[in-house]
Formats: C-alpha cells, structure tokens, sequence
C-alpha cells in the first residue's frame, strides 16, 4: 500500500493539473545555458508516419512514437527548481526530503509523467500541427516510463530516467494541393531528439525555410529540431512528388550547328525538392548510333558538364549528333531533354569593298588584298561586305576598330556603312601640354577588323591597318595681350596699350610647329605675309587708334594643308573721365526778373561711367546717367537746368560728376556763361508807341486796297 501525507496529495494532484499539457520543457530560462553544454547526452528519437495520402478535405491517420533517455542531472518543468537535478525534485516534492528515493516517490512520479503525457494538444505534446489543425489521438496514449533508481539521492554515478510512448493520431487535410506540417520550437526535452517523418507515396518534402536541420530522403527524413539556430515554429510544405526539372545550355547557344572541329560542352541541372538527389543518363549519338553514353548523380545545385570532339568519334561534316538527357528522381518519375546538332566543317565566304571619297568628292578604289590603306583624315571610308554559306543559313558579318572604345558595325549576310579616321591621341593636340604640342609626330594607325562567322560557329578574320593620311592644317589658337596682361571682354586692351598677338598655343597635328607659315592681316590689309614661326609667335601691334579691328590669320604645313581663322578686337578708351561741352543753348530772355532754361551737351570721350548734374549757385538740377565713350561710341549726354536771373551780371555753372565704380569725382566750371541784363522800362514804352503807329498805318491800308480792289470798286 501506498502511502503519502495529505499535504503531498494535495501537491501531487495540483501538479498533475498544471501540467497535463506540458511537453517536459527546460521551463527555467535561466538554465537553458547550462543545460545545453549537455544537450548531446539525451537520447533518443521520435517518429510521426503517416499512413494514407494526402488527399484534400480528408482525414488522414499516424501514429506517434517516441522513447527518450535523459541524465539524472536533468531535471524536469513537471517540478519547481528544475536545476537541482530529477533526484532531488523527487525526494524534496514527492518525499520526505530526507535524502532517499523510495518506490512510492517514484510511483508517484511515474503517474506524474503518465498524466503531462495525455496529449490533449498534439503541439504541446511536442509533436506538430497540420494544415493549421491539431492531430487527434484516436486511442489512449501508451506511456511507459523509466524512473530513477531507488535509493540515495546523491548515489555514485548518474544515472538516467525517461520514458516511451505511442499514440494513434488522425489529422484532416484542408482544400489546398500543398499540405503543411509546423513544429514546435521552444526549448522542450523532446526537441532535443530527432523527430523522424514518413509519408506515403507520391507525396514528398518540397520545401522548408529551416532545411539545414532537416537530412534523409523526400519522404522519410529527420528534423533535429535542437539544430535550429532560432525557437520558431518550423514549418514544412508537402507536396505529390513531380517530375525533376531539366536544364542544358551549350556551347554555341541555340544555332542547329556545331563547328565539326570544336569540343562541344553541354552543361545540365536537374532541380528537384530539396531531399532529392536526381540521377542522370547521358547519349550522345551519330545518326542513330550512339558514341558515348554517361550515367550519375547531381549534387546539391550542382552543373553537370558532358563534352564531346565530333572529330574523335568520327563525325564528318553534314552528320548530326543527337543529344539526349534523361534525369530520374527517387520514385522514378522522370525529365528528358533532346537536342538534334548538324556538323558544319566549312568556313563561310566573303567578298569585300573599300571606297574612300574625299571632301573633294573623288572616288578612290581601296585594294583589300593589300594589309594596309592609307586614308585621309577628311576622306569618308565606306565598306561593302557581302558573305554567303553552304549551309544556306544566316552569316553574321562584324567590323570592329580601335578607334574609340565600342566601336564597330554588324549585320548578317551583308554590311554596308562608312566611316572616318581622324588622328587619335598620340599626335599632338589640345590634351598636351603647350611645350609638347610643337613636336614632330607620326601618323597614327587604327585596326579594322573583319569577322565573318557562320550559324555553326566557323570564323573568318581579316584585319587591314587603317593609316592617316595629314589632311588637316594647323589648328590657330590666338590671344591678346595688352601691356602683358590678357586681354578679355572683362580686361580690354585700350588706347596706348601696348597691345601683342601670341599664337604660343596653336600647333600642327603632325608636323613640328617650327614647319609652318604663316600670314597675318589686319583689317583686310596683310601686315605679315608667309612669315616663320619664330616670327608670327608674338607680334606687336602697334599705332592702334580707338576702334574695331578685323583679324585674319592663316597658317600651312609642310604638307600644304590650310588653316585659317577670323576674328575681331576692339581698342578702348583708356579709362577715367574727360569732360568736353559740345553745345550750350539758352532758352529765354536774360534779363533780370526773367526765369530762363539752360541746356548743354557734354561728350565723356573716356570709358568710365558715372552720374553728373548742373548746378548755379544753390540750385542744382536731377543727377543723370553719364555714359562712357567705347570703340564703337561715344559718351554723349544732355543736362538742363532752370535759373530765375534775380540780379544782372555775369552767371557762373558748374557740372558736377561722381564715377560709379571708384567713387572719383570732378567739377567742370562754366565761367560768365550767361550775362544777365537790367530790365530798360523807357524802351519799352517807345516800343508800344510804336506798334500803334504801325498798326493805325496797316488800317489805312486796308481801307484803300478794299476801295480799288474791293466789293466797293463795283459799285457806281
């Protein structure tokens, strides 16, 4: 008989209802590091096998088993304070605690363990869910367990506890094609052993995200779910198994051709599920007759390369070889692929036309037999290519040069373009120094070259040398100085500079710049005429007056080519302010009490702008724009002012200026311009009298002409 205190009833019992859906778990966290660092001595394994396919909306039984051996040192979650090991949760929770574990303990803890194991949830219990349902036990779990030994506590050696299990389990499959088995990951005991699962045939593993831990064969393999780096459900996809997937690619691509004397190299994968190592069978044949033949497995994202010498097994040209691959996968089922290739032993033909015009418009007739054509950079090449093959197939014809990166012209069957050759870098240039820019070079040379291939692959090259002729004259870069300063739209050169024409940066493509001439005109009259370089470098020009001037510069090679160039400078005034009056005229009678209007016309024959104003005494008139004089204009402006003569005498103005930019300023007196008389009232009564004489004489007048000449000569 059994015996036990009523207070470890009342333990036992609590514990029983805690943990009836518990999976024997490493519950204390804070021992999971412990724990680990011995994870490899629990034992054991678990299988699921299901024994029907997975046919949609359907039920579907397995069956579960499970036999798991654990160290002492172990504890279990089914008791508090899991780190002290299985024997002292025994004989401290079930026991006494007095040191001993006796046959009732342990009976107690084997119906401890009976009872966690009922599997009122098949994830909790450590096993899965299937198409997002939990599996149903269709009998009474078996549950045998292994306790600890009786005895003392802390016996010599460790000993282990566990136990075995077995259930009959019923799932239902949804509507889908795919089914899905979830695992649970959290830390429990039963994770740390193997679970291994069979399917029945056809159906297979297609996919897992967590495939690392996952190893055998599409429809028997085992998840070591304590190989996961992560605690998350690990979710599988499972599918009827399909025939593998063939892919071949091959030297030559896919033209139905083959040179008969290149290796041709056929490269395969086979793509399977992921537990699935296909088998492979290779045939290679001569018009039904098979030449060799290879057999195989593909690894894991594995190519697989066959090649094949149509000459060392005796193919000649118009022959086909016939390639055949069949992959085949753990059930059998399987994926051809075939391919028929004609052996071509014979290159195409082509025949090709060089014709060069030049900016004249000549024709020139290039000979293509010859390896090298000399071209003028300022001719137009144009190229005619025309191919054909036995094969009566497409010929693609390529022309490529050196003469800039890329370059090149294709087509198939026939290529008509044209194309220029300039000089390229190696001769002198703007990307050269001015020190290296005026030596002697040589022509530069570009490759052309011809590339006729086939649809077998059989090639035809032929490369000419390309060499420029020196078609171009010297390239003029002119510049001015102006008292040894540059001269720019910002830094003109003005009168009394002297003034210098540099050609230091100009040079000749070819030819040392010690080797042309040149001429120099000025406004249309040459100045210098065939000069040598030594001489046209710097040139002073001198005696220039203010205004525009019209250059022209034309420099020859040694080999008569022509370079020329116009352009145009101006000589400004020098700058500063030069006040000159051009016209003063005064509105109004200068007398005393009268208000008359000064006007004056001023020429600024300098370059500076500015504001100016006239001024008389205190009154002054609005600051106006004072322009300055430039090559092509002058500085001309107006200024008036008003002035109400209070007093006879002679009247003084000034012209007032400030300049914009400098601040300079100036004033330009206008001494005794106006002289004002005094008002002379007795003549101006002599002038009244006066004008009624007049007027009483032009009355008379008039009566007499109307009297002789009149209405009233009429009259009787």
């Amino acid at each position: 008989m059994i015996r036990m205190s009523a207070n470890k009833v009342i333990f036992v019992f609590s514990m029983m209802m805690i943990v009836t859906i518990s999976p024997l778990s490493f519950a204390d966290s804070n021992n999971k590091e412990n724990i680990s660092t011995d994870q490899n001595q629990i034992t054991g394994q678990a299988s699921l096998s299901f024994l029907e396919n997975f046919t949609t909306d359907s039920q579907i039984n397995a069956t579960w088993d499970l036999e798991i051996s654990i160290p002492e040192d172990y504890g279990t979650d089914l008791l508090p304070n899991q780190s002290i090991g299985i024997r002292s949760q025994i004989d401290n929770y079930l026991g006494d605690a007095d040191g001993n574990i006796t046959e009732s303990e342990l009976s107690d803890f084997i119906q401890l363990v009976v009872n966690a194991r009922s599997w009122s949830n098949s994830e909790a219990a450590g096993c899965c869910i299937f198409d997002y349902n939990q599996l149903s036990i269709l009998d009474t779990v078996t549950v045998t367990v292994t306790p600890p030994s009786v005895g003392p506590v802390d016996g010599e050696g460790i000993g282990t506890w566990g136990w075995t299990e077995s259930v009959d389990l019923q799932a239902i499959s949804d509507l889908r094609t795919t089914r899905l088995l979830d695992l649970p990951r959290t830390g429990s005991i039963i994770e740390e052993i193997p679970l291994v699962i069979s399917l029945q045939e056809p159906w297979e593993l297609r996919f897992s995200a967590m495939q690392v831990i996952i190893s055998g064969e599409p429809n028997n393999f085992t998840v070591h779910r304590s190989e996961s780096p992560v605690y998350s459900t690990i979710r599988m996809a499972i599918g009827e198994n399909s025939p593998p997937s063939v892919t071949v690619s091959r030297t030559g691509g896919s033209s139905i051709s083959t040179p008969l004397n290149r290796t041709i190299s056929f490269f395969s994968e086979c793509e399977d599920s992921i537990l699935e190592t296909p088998s492979f069978e290779w045939k290679l044949s001569n018009n039904g007759t098979i030449v060799n033949s290879s057999t195989g497995q593909y690894g894991s994202d594995e190519v697989t390369v066959v090649s094949i010498d149509p000459r060392e097994y005796g193919y000649l040209t118009g022959d086909v070889l016939s390639a055949e691959l069949t992959c085949i996968d753990s059930f059998g089922t399987s994926s051809s692929w075939y391919d028929n290739i004609i052996i071509d032993g014979e290159n195409p033909s082509y025949d090709i036309r060089f014709t060069e015009i030049t900016s004249k418009g000549i024709e020139i007739q290039r000979n293509e037999s010859e390896s090298s054509m000399f071209i003028r950079s300022d001719s137009e090449l144009f190229v005619d290519v025309l191919t054909s093959d036995n094969s009566n197939l497409p010929v693609s014809v390529q022309v490529a040069s050196n003469k800039s990166q890329g370059w090149r012209h294709f087509s198939n069957d026939e290529l008509y373009f044209s194309a220029t050759f300039n000089q390229g870098d190696q001769v002198n240039g703007m990307h050269l120094p001015v020190e290296d820019r005026h030596q002697d070079r040589e022509n530069s040379h570009w490759e052309l070259l011809l590339n006729v291939t086939d649809e077998a692959g059989n090639t035809i090259k032929r490369t000419w040398d390309i060499v420029v002729e020196d078609s171009a004259g010297p390239v003029i870069i002119p510049s001015l100085d102006a008292n040894s300063t540059r001269v720019s739209p910002s830094n003109p050169a003005r009168e009394g500079d002297t003034v210098t024409l540099i050609l230091t940066e100009s040079f000749d493509d070819l030819d040392s710049i010690s080797d042309t001439l040149w001429t120099v005109s000025i406004n249309d009259i040459q100045e210098y005429t065939n000069i040598s370089w030594s001489e046209a470098e710097k040139i002073e020009l001198s005696n220039l007056e203010i205004g525009i001037y019209f250059v022209n510069i034309r420099a020859t090679d040694s080999a008569g080519n022509l370079g020329d160039i116009s352009f145009q400078f101006s000589i400004e005034p020098k700058e500063g302010f030069n006040l000159e009056i051009i016209q003063i005229e005064v509105s109004g009678d200068q007398i005393v009490g009268n208000t008359i209007n000064f006007q004056t016309s001023i020429n600024n024959s300098q370059s500076s702008v500015g504001s100016a104003r006239m001024c008389y005494d205190e009154t002054c008139s609005a600051y106006v724009m004072m322009p300055g004089a430039t090559s092509s204009s002058s500085g001309y402006f107006d200024l008036d002012l008003d002035i109400q003569l209070q007093e006879a005498g002679p009247l003084d103005i000034r012209i007032e200026w400030i300049g914009t930019e400098d601040g300079e300023s100036g004033t330009l007196n206008l001494y005794e311009t106006i002289i004002v008389l005094e008002r002379d009232y007795n003549s101006s009564d002599y002038q009244v009298q006066s004008f009624f004489v007049v007027l009483s004489v032009l009355l008379v007048l008039s009566f007499l002409v109307n009297r002789l000449w009149g209405k009233e000569s009429m009259r009787p």
